[in-house]
């Protein structure tokens, strides 16, 4: 006969707890005056665990078109096991690494790096695999579609925090929506795990359309002043 006990470990319960399970059971089928029993004694510890967060801000919310903007991350693990590293591409050799990647947002272009701290800045570039990164920018930077933070590892406890600048286009206008996400592994499931950060949200003021016209060759000068029926 097999018996299986099955229970949930409650969200609030610390790690390093103990819970104990006692199990008795009692044979009926014979006619004895004392009944045979069993007991079966299990303990349960609550095993520390990997709890990543990933938080995101722009410094300017409210940009005009052509501005530069910083974006700051704070990657923090708050349980008690450090998280551990997934296997990205590196200049084409395959390299463990925690990543926190950001997608250029829309309607922006990559400017800078600021901030590494013990992170390793990388460039990803349209048409590349996703997890296929450059440790030096291509000679283009708008071919840059996403950047990320390397990172060896990530102890239990750990706070980091980076920046990378965005330059917002001259022709921008409206919402900018962007979010950034962290792959990580947490020690326990083969499979890599995710964490998003925030949503971030830039609003670039509308600019009111203007017409220029010009009467005269090379067309580099707009006439401010001209005459009924004159050609535009």
């Amino acid at each position: 006969i097999d018996l299986v006990l099955a229970g949930t470990v409650p969200g609030s319960v610390a790690s390093g707890k103990i819970a104990q399970a006692t199990i008795t059971a009692a044979s009926t089928t014979q006619n004895l005056t004392d009944t045979p029993t069993v007991t079966n004694n299990d303990r349960v510890q609550v095993a520390g665990g990997v709890i990543v967060g990933l938080s995101k801000q722009a410094i300017n919310t409210t940009p005009k078109s052509g501005d530069e903007v910083p974006f700051n991350f704070t990657l923090s693990n708050s349980g008690t096991a450090n998280a551990a590293a997934v296997p990205i591409q590196v200049n084409g050799v395959t390299t463990p690494l925690i990543i926190v990647r950001d997608s250029i947002p829309v309607n922006t272009s990559f400017s800078a790096f600021g901030t590494l701290n013990s992170a390793q800045g990388l460039y990803h570039k349209l048409g590349d695999t996703r997890d296929s990164y450059a440790t030096i920018a291509p000679a283009d930077l708008s071919q840059v579609d996403a950047v990320a933070f390397g990172l060896v590892a990530l102890p239990a406890g750990a706070v980091i925090n980076f920046t990378f600048n965005v330059k917002v286009n001259s022709n921008a206008t409206g919402d900018i929506f962007n979010t950034a996400v962290v792959n990580y592994n947490d020690g326990i499931h083969p499979q890599a795990s995710s964490i998003d950060s925030n949503q971030v949200r830039m609003v670039v003021p509308f600019i009111a359309p203007t017409i220029r016209y010009y009467t005269s060759p090379p067309f580099s000068t707009p006439t401010t002043v001209s005459t009924i029926r004159q050609p535009l």
